[in-house]
């Protein structure tokens, strides 16, 4: 099963609701390339290999509620089939 990855969330509630639906997508390995992180903005970026032998380059942004980075305001993702 493969996960529709262009969609827009909304909702602390949604975006758990949709976390327990990627459960049956699995990774083999992680690699992050950069991490960057400035008062209450971070990002990251790097490659996602699924145990199914696909690659998927990713980004992610992070916006804070506060410069601490205790909580997430929000979060910008891109994913590419590489």
């Amino acid at each position: 099963m493969e996960y529709n990855w262009g969609q827009k969330i909304e909702g602390k509630e949604s975006f758990i609701e949709e976390l327990k639906k990627m459960k049956s997508v699995k990774a083999s390995e992680l690699i992050i390339d950069q991490i960057l992180s400035h008062g209450k903005e971070g990002a990251t970026n790097g490659i996602i290999k699924m145990k199914d032998g696909k690659k998927y380059a990713f980004s992610d942004f992070y916006m804070f509620q506060g410069a601490k980075g205790v909580k997430i305001k929000a979060i910008t993702s891109y994913c590419i089939k590489i």
